[in-house]
Formats: structure tokens, sequence, C-alpha cells
């Protein structure tokens, strides 16, 4: 028993640890739905057990190296672009606020989304009407088009109200 234990303890002391949590410390990246603090505690329990011996200020800029290097793009962007030379608290902060106002946008820009599938054609044009890319009309002017226009003729069956593709009659 002692022997098993003595191989274990071979196997798994103390620089092999830190060795394996620095490792790990290089692959942590911000995983999609995870939130600032499970990432941040995720990124500074690495430190810590990677770096035992580390001072209280090499292993903050340690922390704060790998905490902006592994943010999702554009939080990581954001903190290195507005205040390069931060601390590893402000850029925690900077990536905070950057994330709830972006959630307040998206909170926007579904409301608004949802009132203008809600909205009448008749009503005024949407907000973001000057925005539609490609096609020749965007779609709101290609259905109105279609009901104001003559009504289609099959070109296969010669009816009135389907186009051949639609028929019936193609089908076997």
């Amino acid at each position: 028993m002692e022997l098993a234990g003595d191989h274990l303890t071979e196997h798994f002391s103390p620089p092999e640890v830190s060795r394996f949590h620095n490792e790990m410390l290089l692959y942590r990246y911000q995983r999609p739905g995870e939130s600032l603090p499970e990432y941040a505690a995720s990124i500074s329990r690495l430190v810590k057990n990677g770096n035992p011996t580390f001072g209280e200020a090499e292993r903050l800029e340690l922390l704060r190296t790998h905490f902006i290097r592994g943010l999702r793009p554009e939080l990581a962007l954001h903190v290195t672009t507005t205040h390069p030379g931060c601390t590893y608290a402000e850029a925690f902060k900077l990536a905070q606020n950057y994330e709830v106002a972006r959630k307040l946008m998206q909170q926007q820009a579904h409301v608004l989304g949802r009132t203008e599938d809600n909205r009448n054609q008749n009503d005024t044009p949407s907000v973001f009407a000057g925005f539609h890319v490609g096609g020749s009309a965007p779609p709101q002017q290609q259905s109105a088009a279609r009901v104001s226009g003559p009504p289609r003729r099959c070109h296969y069956c010669r009816r009135l109200g389907h186009v051949s593709r639609d028929c019936r009659t193609l089908v076997v």
C-alpha cells in the first residue's frame, strides 16, 4: 500500500501539478454562454494552482494577461482598446460593463423586432427599412406587389391562382 502511495506522490508531485495547471491555463478560453464571474474564477484558480510560489503582484499580472487573452474576441477587443494598460480588476469591470450593455442592446433590438412584426402594412415604414441587402426590392415591397398585382396564371394548366412550380396537376 505504501508503494502505491509513493508512486502517486512521485507522479503527482507539486511541479507536475503546477505544469498541468499552467498547461490548462494556456488552453482556457471563455466558453459560449459562460458568465464572466465563472470564467474569472476558473482563470484565478488555474493561476493560483499553477504558480504557488509567485508573489501577489506577479500572480495578478499573470491573471490579467490570461483573463484578457481568453475573453471572447469582442470583449477582449473592447478591453484592450478602451484601456490598454489596465489592471485585472479594471479589465474585469470593463468586460462586465460591455457585456451588460450588449445584453441591453439585444433586448432593445428584440423588442423593436417584435413590434415591427406586429405592425400593419399601412403603418409607417420600419426603422430598419433602409438596410435591405441584395435582391430587387425589400421583402415587404415584393409581397405587397404580389398581392396588389394581377392574379397569377399557371403556364402548365393555364388556371388562375398559382404558378407552374406549385401546380398540382404536375404531381404524378
